[in-house]
């Protein structure tokens, strides 16, 4: 994944579950377990943290990238195609504080699609 991030771009994000260590894989979160603008939003309806080998198998192997969020949002202005799908890049500094990305519009799945994309087996459910 060859995006330039200029730290002036990057938001400090506060995600509980970073501070534990994490078995590698695709990890449906609990809503309880999403970022705070992503939990307020009843737009957002899936999120998933990427991280250990399965993050090196998407390509993310930039120095100082933990791991990355993917989310699901529908928004009945996008209609037909009302599912979004955004990757969010997780980076942990040297001090172990975190920031993420702005949202990176995926390729797989589509950005926009006209319904759900199944992600089953992708991973547990934190």
């Amino acid at each position: 994944m060859a995006v330039d991030f200029s730290t002036s771009r990057l938001r400090p994000i506060d995600l509980p579950v970073l501070q534990s260590p994490l078995s590698s894989g695709i990890h449906e979160l609990s809503r309880n377990w999403w970022p705070q603008w992503a939990a307020s939003d009843p737009k957002f309806t899936r999120v998933w943290l990427v991280s250990g080998d399965a993050r090196c198998n998407l390509g993310m192997t930039s120095p100082g990238i933990r791991g990355a969020l993917l989310t699901e949002r529908i928004d009945s202005e996008d209609a037909p195609d009302i599912y979004n799908y955004n990757i969010y890049l997780i980076f942990e500094t040297t001090e172990g504080r975190h920031f993420q990305s702005a949202p990176i519009r995926q390729f797989e799945p589509a950005h926009h699609s006209s319904r759900s994309s199944s992600f089953e087996g992708l991973g547990s459910l934190l």
